[in-house]
């Protein structure tokens, strides 16, 4: 491959540095509610990790507000780019492939010393959710649905709208001048893309433009409208010239975004224009890796990062070890071109542990996993979600519209989902697909928490933050493959191991070509009932549980 006259003379200069090695990014967990507010600094990300309840009690009869707190989780990365090295703020995710920045001229961006009359305004222009609305208890019953075989193919047949929605955010819009203005100071962060960081790119030397345009959405629904550029960016005293970035000048982002995914799901190839490389590949062609690998690290309270080129054997559990299985070309329908498109995995079973159940295996298959740094929690197909309600004995609360158990009945070392991708096993604490359920008057634990799996429509899981965190994650994007072993929570040092031409200390998995086929319509058999593509009835969960009974705890500290 021929290379630009400029990035050749640049792998002149760093060849007299000396020899290609990794880079390591520091990236921060940060919890946002929905007005892209941050968690208090004050605050134990482990007290709180996943998303928190705050309940009001408004009245003896439990007419209860409900809303969910923090539930938007960002990886956040801190870079500079340009020549004058604007700082910002940026989300790592693998599930996407461009770099995505918002622009200074953006208008969709406002400083953050507006005044509320334009904060009205913008609330107004978005009908923005502002609040939360009051749920009356009901009675709820759960009713499953069937699925259809017909000779080896599925079918679905499924009454989805009759399965249980879990009620995470529960909000109204207001057009109510009054309240719109008594609310609009504690709402412009959601409209300041100037918090997390803009790039002035008229300023900037280096800067060189494209005539490849941007249009992309995201799968919450934001997105970004603009061109394609190059420039430098720095990754603390690393510097990366050349590098492509997506300017967002025309839609509202609320910050950016570091895609480090294939370049087959980059936005500028799925609408027709060539790929470019990804940015793992980037950095190999620079000269500052020898690979196009990388390796997450993401235990809560824990020093997290990234290392491009290198993984670090410490951390991961080394008596587990790593074990290697393929990634493969999972395609939603709607992408064009050969992939790999995501960090997509065969997931071949599902077993469970508690005091009750002794990894038992509850399906078992080919389905298709998606390993998304940029998802806060996971989701996984309803009938799957189905058995976890059940299997571990949660109860419903029609006073809150969810899925409710106490902590003490999930201990974290005890309680626990066991993936087993084609022989790759690691285990999640039960307790990490939960949150607590916090009361709003007192800030105190009531001592129980809900469940925070989203239940989904197909047969593919996306799994987030929330199973992430107990996993240690290597990609390798030029084998297309993965490593994965179980993280280790007790990481002190490192031991860091450059990837020269495999990862030599994954074994590869015995059941490597036993892989998810777009064609197979893969998933997960339910083991646990007689006809596996039955699932069964369940008309109550027993006990509907009332929060506020005597004894409920005061012990959470804040």
């Amino acid at each position: 491959m021929m290379l630009p006259t400029s990035i050749a003379i640049w792998l002149a200069v760093i060849s007299n540095i000396g020899e290609a090695a990794y880079v390591n990014l520091p990236f921060q967990k940060r919890w946002y509610d929905h007005q892209n507010r941050p968690l208090s600094e004050n605050k134990s990300y482990l007290t709180i990790k996943n998303r928190n309840i705050h309940v009001k009690r408004e009245s003896p009869d439990a007419y209860f507000q409900v809303e969910t707190k923090f539930n938007q989780l960002f990886y956040e990365v801190e870079l500079e780019i340009g020549s004058q090295k604007d700082p910002v703020t940026l989300l790592l995710d693998t599930g996407s492939s461009d770099i995505i920045i918002n622009t200074a001229n953006n208008p969709e961006c406002q400083a953050a010393d507006v005044d509320n009359d334009q904060n009205v305004q913008n609330l107004q222009k978005r009908n923005a959710p502002v609040d939360v609305i009051c749920i009356q208890a009901s009675a709820t019953k759960i009713i499953s649905d069937s699925i259809a075989s017909s000779n080896s193919d599925i079918s679905a047949n499924r009454n989805t709208s009759d399965y249980p929605r879990l009620n995470k955010t529960i909000k109204y819009a207001s057009d109510n001048d009054d309240y719109l203005m008594a609310i609009a100071p504690k709402v412009d962060p959601l409209y300041d893309c100037y918090s997390f960081g803009v790039f002035n790119y008229s300023e900037s030397n280096s800067f060189e433009i494209t005539n490849v345009p941007l249009d992309i959405e995201y799968y919450d629904g934001s997105g970004a409208v603009g061109i394609y550029g190059k420039d430098t960016i720095y990754l603390n005293d690393v510097e990366i010239p050349y590098t492509t970035i997506g300017l967002n000048t025309k839609s509202y982002l609320a910050k950016g975004v570091l895609g480090i995914g294939f370049n087959f799901n980059e936005n500028a190839f799925q609408n027709g224009y060539p790929k470019y490389e990804s940015f793992p590949e980037h950095l190999k062609t620079l000269g500052l890796t020898n690979r196009a690998v990388y390796s997450i690290y993401g235990v809560y309270g824990k020093r997290n990062s990234i290392l491009f080129g290198a993984y670090d054997k410490s951390a991961y559990i080394e008596e587990k070890g790593l074990t290697l299985i393929p990634i493969v070309a999972y395609n939603p329908g709607t992408k064009v071109g050969e992939g790999p498109f995501y960090v997509s995995v065969t997931l071949s079973s599902i077993s469970f542990t508690s005091s009750k159940l002794s990894n038992e295996i509850i399906a078992s298959g080919n389905a298709i996993a998606l390993l998304d740094t940029g998802a806060s929690y996971s989701t996984v197909p309803y009938y799957v979600l189905n058995e976890i309600l059940t299997k571990f004995d949660f109860k419903w609360s029609s006073q809150l519209e969810t899925f409710v158990i106490s902590e003490s009945d999930i201990p974290k070392d005890q309680t626990f989902l066991t993936f087993n991708f084609q022989s790759a096993k690691v285990e999640i604490p039960l307790i990490d697909f939960t949150y607590p359920i916090i009361d709003g008057q007192t800030l105190s634990n009531t001592g129980l928490r809900s469940i925070s799996i989203e239940g989904g429509d197909d047969d593919r899981f996306i799994l987030g933050d929330d199973f992430l965190s107990s996993v240690y994650l290597i990609v390798d994007q030029e084998a297309q493959s993965a490593a994965l072993g179980q993280a280790n929570p007790n990481k002190d040092d490192t031991n860091i191991q450059i990837v020269e031409n495999t990862i030599i200390d994954a074994i590869k998995s015995p059941e490597y070509d036993e892989v998810y086929n777009n064609s197979d319509h893969g998933r997960l058999m339910l083991t646990t009932v007689d006809n596996p593509n039955h699932i069964q009835t369940i008309e109550s969960f027993g006990q509907n549980i009332q929060l506020y009974q005597p004894g409920l705890g005061n012990d959470l500290k804040w």
